[in-house]
């Protein structure tokens, strides 16, 4: 399920697909609701802010140009987060077997953890 938007209010909405979910905005993009492939999930934004819980047993990708907000608890087997700019860490960020990070700067007042292997 592949979804080229401009906007997105999903609040009590559910976007979930049995393979793969990408959402990709040029603008930025809030999490809310339910946004979820059993296989990848993948978020892309100008911005991405997370101000509810994820939690997946599969891969989880968010990728934001110009920053991402993370304001509550990620949990994901392989997690990869990715921007150009700053990541604002307030929360717990776990990725089970993986969690891969890139970023220009790192606010980081949460946790950043992994199982297995943690990429910086």
């Amino acid at each position: 399920t592949t979804l080229n938007i401009g906007g997105l209010s999903n609040k009590e909405g559910k976007i979930v697909s049995r393979g793969v979910v990408e959402l990709t905005t040029p603008n930025e993009y809030e999490y809310e609701g339910l946004v979820e492939g059993d296989y990848v999930t993948t978020l892309k934004g100008k911005k991405v802010t997370v101000n509810e819980k994820i939690n997946r047993n599969n891969t989880l990708e968010l990728i934001g140009e110009k920053g991402i907000n993370l304001k509550e608890d990620i949990v994901s087997r392989i997690l990869s987060i990715d921007t150009k700019e700053e990541l604002e860490n307030k929360k717990e960020i776990k990725g089970l077997d993986t969690l891969s990070v890139r970023a220009k700067n790192i606010e980081n007042e949460g946790r950043l953890l992994s199982d297995k292997n943690l990429y910086v």
